[in-house]
């Protein structure tokens, strides 16, 4: 590990879409594309585009179950990676917008509109 490898870390969830999904599959758990969709409010492109920079990088994981691919955080973290998932989820948590989207994210499990529900494995 060198300050590069850490630097491009923080670039990775600098990014304020992929700040909110990681945020949301700590909290949330393993979810699809139409979910992360539907609870950011944002198009399926760019989840998809910002899904792609994660999983490149190591950040989420992915399986298909059935036709739909589903994302969560890799059960093995490096050392690095885990402190700042535990950054993000202790000390990031309260932030208005997070907030936001773990509401809506709720509301709409509640009301059994989200396409898929996961497990929470962090």
């Amino acid at each position: 590990m060198n300050l590069t490898h850490v630097a491009d870390m923080f670039k990775l969830v600098g990014e304020k879409t992929r700040f909110r999904i990681v945020h949301l599959l700590i909290k949330r758990g393993e979810l699809c594309v139409q979910t992360l969709q539907q609870a950011l409010k944002q198009p399926q492109a760019k989840i998809s585009r910002h899904l792609f920079v994660l999983r490149s990088s190591g950040f989420v994981q992915w399986r298909r179950q059935g036709q739909m691919i589903m994302y969560s955080l890799p059960r093995q973290m490096n050392e690095q990676q885990q402190m700042l998932m535990d950054c993000i989820n202790n000390h990031y948590s309260s932030l208005p917008e997070l907030q936001a989207d773990l509401r809506l994210f709720d509301h709409l499990d509640s009301q059994g509109v989200l396409c898929c529900r996961g497990h929470v494995n962090f």
